[in-house]
This record gives C-alpha cells, structure tokens and sequence, in this order.
C-alpha cells in the first residue's frame, strides 16, 4: 500500500539530486511530506524536524551520525531546512506538533544554540498554519506512546492516512486502519493532556529565562 500511495503522490523532486546518500525510505517520506495537507506529530526528545534551526539541526545530526564528515552533515542539514519550505509555501500543509517539555529543555548543541532555537519556535508559532504545543513533564507522554511519530494526511480524499516512524537507520510506514486508528487515538490524548497552543509562547519565554548560563555562553557578570 506504501509503495502504491508514493506512486500517486506527485510533486517536487527537488532532492533527487541527493540520491547517491538519500536511503530510498527517505525518499518515500519526502514525496509524502511534500503532500501532505496535514502533519500531526509527537516528539519526546529534540524539536522536530521541520521546526530546527540550522545549527541545532547539525547538533542533533552530528549526535546521530559521529562518523560522517563535514560535508556529508552540511548535506544533510541543507535537506533538513529546505524541507521546512512546505512551511511557506503558498498552500503550506497545517503542522500539528506534541513536543515533550523535557525536549524543550535539552539544551542541544550548547546554550547559544538552544536559546536561538527557542527564539525560532516562538516565531513559527505564530504562524497560522503551525501549532504547537507542550506536554508537561508528569504528564508521561513517553508512558504513553513507544516513541516520537508522525501521522500524515493528504489532499486526495481517497488516500489513507500514513503513519511515520523515524529510527536511526530506517523509517517505518504504517497504513493499516487499526494502527492508524490507534496512533490517532494516543495523538488526541496527549493534545487533551498537553499546554494549549496559545500558552506555548510563555512557556517557552518562561523556560529560556530560567535556563542558567554554560560554558559556551558565560555570564558577563563578574
């Protein structure tokens, strides 16, 4: 059925031109993202994907992939932000997001990098067509669910839902009624249990003022 619905979808192929280190279960999802009219995801340990900036894109890559060289990552990173172009487009999918507090408060790539990344989310949070919201800490999202995943719908009325597992070296596609249906059920609860959008700014104001200073960012005090 995965392979089938990647054949109906059709759109940009801009990063064909990576195909010699794209796996080809990348390039299924990258149809089906580009399609997408709505993405509801849950993320429990880093900010998601189409919402990083570039240097916490390269922070959390390089935890990823320790091995690869500097180009390989700026190649990855480069994908990473031009992904996030759905975001602007003239006819942007609406992107729903659950993120975990405790992802919010790791400071990735050191406190410079995570300060600017909180700044970037305030900013796509007010756009229209992005909605984010936080899960407290006893809440216990990650209780609740195995892991991060993504639900995709699209446009065409006849075309399923896909749900969307991203592992370190493969992603899995999910298109069955009953795992749709219970990936839509546990996405519902953790956004009753989560921070409405409309408190996400303050929250995240709130956390980056309580965050202290690091060794990458020292205090100017004396």
């Amino acid at each position: 059925m995965v392979t089938e619905l990647a054949r109906q979808l059709t759109g940009s192929v801009w990063w064909h031109r990576e195909s010699d280190w794209l796996p080809g279960w990348f390039d299924t999802y990258l149809g089906m993202e580009q399609a997408a009219r709505l993405i509801r995801c849950y993320e429990a340990k880093a900010v998601p994907e189409l919402l990083q900036t570039a240097d916490y894109a390269r922070s959390v890559l390089a935890l990823a992939h320790p091995t690869e060289t500097e180009e390989a990552l700026r190649r990855r990173v480069a994908v990473r932000i031009r992904r996030q172009r759905i975001l602007t487009r003239p006819d942007p999918p609406l992107l729903w997001v659950i993120l975990e507090e405790s992802a919010l408060r790791r400071p990735i790539g050191g406190s410079a990098v995570w300060r600017a990344q909180l700044d970037h989310l305030l900013r796509a949070a007010q756009a229209p067509n992005i909605a984010i919201q936080v899960l407290a800490d006893h809440v216990g999202g990650p209780a609740v669910t195995e892991g991060s995943f993504s639900v995709l719908r699209f446009a065409e009325g006849d075309l399923p839902d896909i749900v969307y597992l991203q592992q370190l070296t493969r992603g899995v596609f999910l298109d069955d009624s009953a795992d749709i249906e219970a990936y839509l059920a546990v996405a519902d609860l953790l956004s009753v249990h989560a921070a409405p959008p409309e408190y996400t700014p303050e929250l995240i104001r709130a956390l980056r003022e309580r965050h202290p200073p690091t060794i990458d960012e020292p205090s100017r005090t004396r």
